[in-house]
């Protein structure tokens, strides 16, 4: 069984420069998830390469957003990167810090002053290569290379000249702090190339021999055995890399890649894909306590849920169509799952060790059940 010190969920930018960071230090083993594969599709590193990654299964986890009345009915596509690199490999690569009061409100929030304009500010120039050098905004010398567009139009020009008549001044730079202006953005690239985070932050340091990368390697749970995590993503296609490390079979008979943190026992998600993490989380704890339920949902005849992958990452309008169609069949199973949870809270709320362990088992007994149906 493989162990390490730190594991980082997501290889998307956040993810590719934690692992860079961390792995600095030879003395601790540094492990990066990523759900999609390598970066090696040829249209990434080509600037308009992007229409051909946005929607595209190999490289974007093609989420679309709700469908919206205002948009007479229409949903749009959410493009999240789905490869190393994450979105950083199949955005626009508009280089664009933010403004300056959302990080001093989010300092304000969070109780933390280290989220402040002036606090990010250094962090911002240590990891960055500007073009124009190093100055009160910018950095030189880092890994994330900044440059100006190549892309130049008297359309595009005429418009900031326009904007300027209307008293939206002209600006050659929207990473001061104050995105106020008109002007052409600079972008992460390198000599005309696309510079993504994997490019800058996790290829030159792939040599490390403390740093491991797994590919096609989805976390789906978080696990915890005391105060070890342990991190279940989905099997991964190459046998020979996973043969060392030891195995979880699951209530739906898949054989994850078991991997545990166990010095520092820490787990970092990274990217805004996290979230599903937790749902999928969510999902196998209900497996847990009540995998009779879960299955019941599973085997509706107009369910096109067969996981619980689906069950946690549908959508509140499945989950009607879902409850609608099948109100016979769904009222006694939410009675049922309403039964254990309540039994489980009160022998929570009474510290009755012995109870919450005699629920737990039931479940581990509907879920014995389950697995052999």
């Amino acid at each position: 069984m493989d162990q390490f010190d730190y594991v980082i969920v997501g290889a998307g930018t956040a993810g590719c420069l934690a692992a860079n960071r961390l792995s600095a230090d030879p003395d601790v083993r540094v492990l990066l998830l990523e759900a999609g594969g390598r970066d090696n599709y040829h249209w990434i590193h080509i600037p308009i390469g992007y229409l051909y990654c946005i929607g595209n299964p190999r490289t974007d986890w093609r989420y679309t957003t709700q469908a919206e009345a205002g948009l007479n009915g229409r949903s749009l596509l959410y493009p999240r990167g789905r490869v190393l690199g994450g979105s950083s490999s199949i955005n626009g690569m508009i280089y664009m810090r933010g403004q300056r009061e959302d990080y001093d409100g989010w300092a304000q929030l969070a109780h933390d002053p280290s989220w402040r304009w002036d606090a990010v500010l250094p962090l911002f120039k240590r990891c960055e290569d500007h073009y124009r050098g190093a100055s009160e905004f910018h950095g030189a010398g880092g890994e994330w290379r900044v440059e100006p567009q190549r892309l130049s139009w008297k359309i595009l020009d005429a418009f900031r000249q326009a904007a300027a008549e209307a008293g939206i001044p002209p600006t050659e730079d929207f990473n001061t702090g104050d995105n106020e202006g008109c002007g052409y953005f600079q972008v992460n690239q390198r000599r005309g190339v696309r510079w993504s985070a994997a490019n800058a932050f996790l290829h030159p340091v792939r040599h490390r021999a403390n740093l491991a990368v797994y590919t096609h390697a989805q976390a789906k749970h978080l696990l915890f055995e005391g105060k070890r995590c342990v991190i279940c993503p989905t099997p991964r296609s190459n046998e020979t890399a996973v043969a060392t490390i030891e195995r979880l079979w699951t209530a739906l008979g898949a054989e994850p890649v078991r991997m545990t943190a166990e010095l520092h026992d820490r787990v970092f998600g990274a990217g805004s894909h996290l979230p599903h993490v937790a749902a999928y989380a969510l999902a196998a704890a209900l497996g847990q306590l009540a995998p009779d339920v879960i299955d019941g949902i599973r085997r509706l005849p107009t369910s096109s849920l067969r996981d619980t992958t689906r069950v946690a990452a549908s959508s509140p309008a499945m989950w009607r169509d879902i409850f609608l169609d099948n109100r016979a069949e769904v009222l006694p199973l939410i009675e049922a799952l309403g039964a254990r949870l309540n039994e489980l809270r009160a022998a929570v709320a009474a510290g009755d060790a012995d109870k919450i362990e005699k629920v737990l088992i039931a479940g581990k007994a509907g879920r014995d059940r389950v697995i052999a149906g």
